[in-house]
């Protein structure tokens, strides 16, 4: 299946997967974080994602195992950075929830425009599609990940300014 489906289109797959993973938008924020660190705002919308992006990777090691739901047969191969004891599962979705949890929170939390905003939310659609064309997850898999990104999202901004508090004991 996945070597019939993509084609020529592997490259641009295999780039989603890699920008919906859990990793770089933690070295990211992380990397921001320490640029920014004098700017009380940014600092404060960094800190805040970065504990959604930790929620977010909670609640995928807690489901996962949990529903136990295989992935599709004709899911094959590795995917890079992987943790096979949680990712040999399909439900839910953690690209989808993380792509979903990040759309939600850069459009209440950030501030920022609506093209930049749009953008991201487009970027998190094709995500989440491309885990189905990629053939890692069902299409009940990505519905179920965009539902917890989105929930997350919600606790994330409604508790924002408690975390952005909470954190200066932290750091």
């Amino acid at each position: 299946y996945q070597r019939r489906v993509h084609g020529g289109y592997k490259q641009p797959l295999m780039f989603l997967e890699l920008s919906g993973h859990g990793v770089p938008w933690i070295v990211g924020s992380i990397v921001m974080f320490l640029i920014y660190y004098e700017d009380e705002r940014i600092r404060n919308l960094l800190i805040n994602l970065l504990f959604g992006i930790g929620t977010d990777l909670l609640w995928t090691v807690i489901l996962k195992p949990t529903i136990r739901r295989k992935r599709p047969p004709y899911n094959l191969g590795h995917q890079a950075g992987s943790v096979d004891a949680v990712d040999k599962f399909s439900m839910p979705s953690g690209h989808s929830s993380r792509g979903s949890y990040l759309a939600y929170f850069f459009w209440y939390a950030s501030g920022w425009s609506v093209l930049l905003l749009s953008i991201i939310v487009g970027w998190a659609a094709l995500l989440a599609l491309s885990r189905v064309v990629y053939g890692r997850h069902y299409v009940l898999d990505i519905i179920v990940g965009i539902i917890v990104g989105m929930a997350n999202g919600l606790l994330i901004v409604t508790y924002y300014s408690h975390i952005s508090k909470l954190s200066t004991f932290i750091i």
